[in-house]
């Protein structure tokens, strides 16, 4: 009986590449970067109000407007920096890229990924804004105004998070792209400090690091255009760069 051995090449699933991509953070400092970055944010509220006392009622959406406007965007920055660097500082693409499946499904899976950790951050921002409040109140309750609505605060920061999807992965494709960290760090920084010449203005809702922070405007229907470009553009971008970074060659 003649027999001969046939070669595997069974594709590695979409969810094994995410369950692998996941594990990677383990051995990153994507922990201390998620700490940090809303922790920023919550330290400098507890610092002002603790000063100055604040009313409820617009503490939250001054708090969620620091965050879309600086701390969200310079985070996204980080993180996609951090990403791209547990490949590029391996030197591990072609090998990973020639594994059967992989290369199909990678990058797509690093998008969402980033994507999932900065909402854990809207998450971490959330809670930890609930938790200051009560400790304050118990403290020193003259401190506080008014109510707090922490289901505006959750719906806006919500919406924040779906809003920032594009600027994710503007910044991801960069990184990705090259194998410097300097770039797509110049392109952060620059981008979060153009938003402040631009911020307030009409045009300002069609710029992807304003997009967050454009859920704020006066005018619910600039809100809303803002957040489908920023989840639709970042959707269509994600599937581009899925098409390109698997041809690419390091």
């Amino acid at each position: 009986m003649n027999t001969s051995a046939q070669p595997h090449n069974r594709k590695v699933s979409f969810g094994a590449v995410l369950v692998a991509e996941i594990a990677k953070l383990h051995r990153s400092l994507v922990v201390l970067l998620s700490a940090a970055v809303p922790g920023f944010v919550l330290a400098v509220s507890l610092v002002v109000t603790a000063k100055q006392g604040a009313d409820l009622a617009t503490l939250g959406s001054s708090t969620a407007g620091f965050w879309a406007f600086a701390m969200m965007p310079l985070g996204i920055t980080a993180l996609s920096v951090l990403l791209a660097q547990i490949e590029h500082g391996s030197r591990g693409w072609d090998h990973m890229l020639a594994l059967p499946g992989v290369a199909e499904r990678i990058f797509i899976a690093k998008g969402l990924i980033m994507w999932l950790v900065s909402g854990v951050w809207a998450a971490t921002l959330l809670i930890g804004m609930f938790i200051q409040i009560n400790l304050t109140e118990l403290v020193n309750p003259d401190l506080f105004t008014g109510v707090a609505d922490y289901s505006l605060l959750s719906g806006l920061l919500f919406k924040m998070w779906l809003a920032s999807f594009l600027l994710g992965i503007i910044q991801l494709f960069v990184a990705l792209w090259f194998r410097s960290f300097v770039v797509p760090l110049a392109l952060g920084i620059g981008g979060t400090f153009a938003a402040i010449a631009t911020a307030g203005s009409y045009e300002g809702m069609y710029f992807p690091w304003l997009m967050p922070l454009s859920m704020l405007r006066s005018d619910s229907a600039e809100a809303e255009f803002s957040l489908w470009i920023g989840v639709i553009g970042g959707i269509a971008l994600l599937l581009l760069m899925q098409a390109v970074m698997q041809r690419k060659r390091w």
